[in-house]
């Protein structure tokens, strides 16, 4: 039996053909996501919704004519962001992304409007929604419009990959709690209505939650049907697609950072809790320094030669000078520290390069200095979220774990002697929607040590 499988991500907008008897993803598809028009609103990210639709229908339509076969299609989303529409699905803005920065602006000389809405949401309130108020985070967004007077009555919110399914099947919005994010009174599983009350939000009408991967609703292109499943957070299917188990660590490393742990019940604390599948919940640390602040490291080396029109291959170089170190003890920089929190997240708003001295300042002493900053960042994150000697193991994913091996190096150092299992790094979202299609379906799991194979045809 075959599905599709399509990953509405930040970067891209990709999908594969999920093979649930051969456990394997094949046919890979891929559109870039758009980019941010032009805005008047100042730190305002915000998408065009027709582009969005026009690169998902290009994609789906490429994955039904290499499987027409499939009958039905899984989806996952990036979370955060806001999509306002009217009672009959109109949208009434653009996708507001959750990179969208505009409630950092100031409400008052004392306040930025995030800060405002966690005092009126109070510390309680902050607890039960997970601790899931950020910038771009729907709470925030909708806390702004508000007060801006930008809210019409009868408005009803919802995330990026509700409304592209409900455009899809032409059906009503729903949501699945996965994707609710900051939306959800996480005790009550219900809409945090008290805490939507305390911003202002009470003229806001929000989608149908769905507790199961039961359709909901039909897609149509020609004679063809596939019945389209709940959008599914992006995050909690990446690591679904590790074999992420309770009692294990969870470190993902690409442009940004997760440490995340599964949980069997709603336990608050000093990082998010989010909604997992299997009756589990997910605590879990976002934001923490990683590609992005590596790659801000590499624009500022390269600036003088873009600035003259030369393009240099900086990365391959990095990775030259990194295989030259001899072992993890000699390579130390000597004195040279780096700090990389360059976006505020939970290690802090600012970075640092420290103890420079001329002969321990180059290129490849200072990645060293960053890579050492970042396998410090997540044992500090992992120590929130509880005693690192407690976890039975330790998932290493994302894509700059794969492609810097003095990363997980560095990593393995910081957390002692805890056993490290990589995963494969082959489009764990999408692996993820493989094995949640296959627990839908009834189909065994692939072996616990074994992984859906990427095959590119």
């Amino acid at each position: 039996m075959r599905c599709l499988g399509l990953d509405l991500g930040s970067t891209s907008i990709k999908g594969a053909v999920l093979d649930l008897g051969r456990a394997n993803l094949s046919q890979f598809h891929s559109e870039p996501f758009p980019g941010p028009e032009p805005t008047d609103i100042p730190l305002g990210h915000e998408v065009c919704l027709n582009k969005v639709m026009a690169a998902t229908r290009s994609v789906l339509a490429r994955l039904i004519e290499a499987a027409p076969d499939a009958d039905e299609l899984y989806i996952c989303s990036q979370m955060g962001g806001l999509v306002l529409t009217d009672s009959l699905g109109k949208p009434l803005t653009r996708y507001i992304s959750w990179r969208d920065q505009r409630t950092l602006s100031n409400y008052s000389t004392e306040f930025s409007f995030l800060a405002k809405a966690e005092i009126q949401i109070g510390p309680k309130g902050l607890s039960s929604l997970g601790n899931e108020l950020k910038a771009g985070s729907a709470s925030a967004l909708l806390f702004w419009l508000a007060q801006k007077k930008l809210l019409p009555s009868g408005v009803v919110a919802s995330s990026l990959g509700e409304w592209v399914v409900a455009q899809l099947c032409q059906a009503p919005l729903a949501m699945h709690p996965t994707m609710a994010i900051g939306w959800l009174d996480l005790p009550r599983k219900d809409w945090s209505y008290e805490s939507f009350e305390k911003l202002g939000l009470n003229q806001v009408a929000f989608p149908r939650l769905v507790w199961d991967l039961a359709p909901v609703g039909t897609f149509h292109l020609g004679q063809r049907k596939l019945r389209l499943h709940p959008v599914l957070g992006d995050q909690q299917c990446a690591l679904f697609g590790t074999n992420l188990k309770p009692g294990e660590l969870s470190i993902n490393a690409s442009t940004g950072s997760q440490v995340s742990r599964l949980n069997s019940e709603f336990y608050p604390g000093p990082y998010q809790s989010r909604f997992y599948f299997e009756n589990l919940m997910l605590d879990t640390i976002t934001h923490i320094p990683a590609g992005r602040s590596l790659n801000t490291i590499v624009d500022l080396l390269t600036e003088i030669p873009r600035a003259n029109g030369v393009s240099l291959d900086a990365w391959g170089y990095i990775a030259k000078e990194l295989k030259r170190i001899p072992n993890t003890q000699s390579s130390r920089p000597s004195g040279l520290d780096s700090g990389l929190s360059f976006f505020p997240g939970p290690l802090g708003e600012t970075g640092y390069l420290s103890g420079i001295t001329l002969e321990n300042l180059s290129v490849r002493n200072w990645v060293i200095a960053a890579l050492d900053s970042m396998a410090g960042g997540y044992r500090i994150c992992a120590d929130r979220l509880g005693t690192v000697p407690g976890w039975e193991g330790l998932v290493l994913s994302g894509g700059l774990a794969h492609s810097l091996p003095t990363l997980r190096e560095r990593i393995g150092e910081a957390f002692g002697n805890i056993a490290i299992r990589e995963t494969p790094g082959i489009e764990e979202t999408l692996m993820g929607l493989l094995r949640l299609a296959q627990n839908q379906s009834g189909f065994s799991s692939a072996p616990e040590n074994q992984h859906p194979s990427g095959v590119i045809e």
